[in-house]
């Protein structure tokens, strides 16, 4: 039975978009057919992310809640850009992303008109059995409205996206109040652009005293590691738990979720491969150039 995972941050600006890029890849890389949804309808993004251009969204998740197309026509095979050319004779693993229209009069309309929120409902389910997922990752609009309760209401997991100042402290309170009450099975907690020199294991209690539940990952707030890698003339690759990527990608190392105190590997090929291996361990070793 296929399960239903919605991100959720209470503001802009935490990563959400990016967390849920990120899981849903890894999930699929495990060889599972996975969906992604974006319900942020009032300021759709993470088609960015998954390099879906414009030019081919001949249908977003707006035609269907306004009954123009049918949900899996919104749906697009992004496999090849989240994980890398697929076998086309084998369905595993896929990656399918429904965006929302970018185009400002279809928010526009969603901002004045409103929309059917249960249909939303009836679209995941539908997404589900047509394209015979495994998973279906729901990246919900930032802060508390219908549509966010909805997804929260039907999801098997809630990952909760948050930065660690008081802003987010205080609105993540209200969400994790609310998921309890609908009683949803799991929450789970991510604490992203951990600042330099932040008490981890602090930070970490804190959070799980004050919102009972588990901090899955602590992601610091620096990319010297690719600015470093970027530098070198070799191929750079990081691995972490049996996943490799690319070292001189931003959204590559994001996809490793190397959190405070997490062992990588560091494996470069090329003619200067050994002073890449050698600058990127100091570089980790040194806590990333943080006194």
């Amino acid at each position: 039975m296929a399960k239903i995972i919605s991100t959720h941050s209470f503001r802009g600006g935490t990563g959400k978009s990016n967390t849920t890029a990120n899981l849903s890849v890894l999930v699929a890389r495990a060889g599972n057919r996975v969906g992604v949804i974006d319900t942020d309808i009032q300021s759709p993004g993470i088609h960015v992310i998954f390099q879906l251009p414009e030019s081919r969204v001949e249908h977003a998740l707006n035609d269907y809640l306004y009954g123009k197309c049918a949900i899996e026509e919104a749906a697009y095979d992004v496999t090849d850009a989240a994980i890398g050319a697929a076998d086309p004779t084998d369905g595993r693993p896929r990656v399918f992303l429904i965006p929302s229209s970018v185009n400002v009069g279809e928010i526009g309309k969603v901002l004045k008109e409103g929309y059917d929120v249960a249909k939303l409902n009836d679209g995941f389910q539908r997404l589900i059995t047509d394209l015979k997922l495994d998973y279906l990752f729901i990246d919900t609009h930032p802060g508390v409205n219908e549509e966010t309760l909805l997804s929260i209401a039907i999801s098997d997991k809630l990952i909760l996206v948050m930065r660690p100042d008081s802003q987010d402290f205080q609105g993540t309170a209200v969400t994790a109040e609310l998921a309890r009450r609908l009683e949803i099975p799991e929450m789970l907690i991510l604490i992203n652009k951990v600042p330099p020199n932040m008490d981890v294991v602090q930070l970490r209690e804190r959070v799980e005293q004050a919102y009972g539940a588990e901090v899955v990952a602590m992601l610091p707030m620096n990319y010297e590691i690719v600015r470093l890698a970027s530098s070198f003339d070799s191929e750079i690759e990081l691995f972490k738990d049996g996943v490799a990527v690319n070292g001189k990608s931003i959204i590559g190392v994001m996809m490793l979720a190397a959190e405070c105190g997490s062992s990588i590997v560091i494996r470069a090929d090329g003619t200067d491969a050994e002073q890449a291996v050698e600058a990127i361990t100091q570089l980790v070793a040194g806590g990333f150039g943080e006194p």
